[in-house]
């Protein structure tokens, strides 16, 4: 993870990816990404790509960065 050695949270960040699922971005991800509206920046958009292709719900509490992304479920736990 970029910038995690700076600030001493590689190791929280090593604890996290141990008990979830790390899924490769494939071609099917790759094609839904033009689909994805602008608004957002380039990672929101690969990453809702990448949610869509999957048919995953997208976890997330800047549920307004993907709210305008045709078929793309979100939720927020923070709430």
């Amino acid at each position: 993870m970029i910038g995690t050695a700076r600030n001493g949270e590689q190791a929280s960040f090593d604890a996290l990816l141990a008990v979830i699922a790390s899924l490769p971005f494939d071609l099917a991800a790759a094609g839904r990404f033009p689909l994805v509206p602008f608004r957002g920046g380039k990672l929101d958009r690969l990453i809702a790509a990448h949610a869509l292709a999957l048919d995953l719900t997208l976890i997330t509490n800047d549920e307004d960065d993907f709210a305008d992304v045709p078929g793309l479920r979100i939720e927020n736990w923070t709430r």
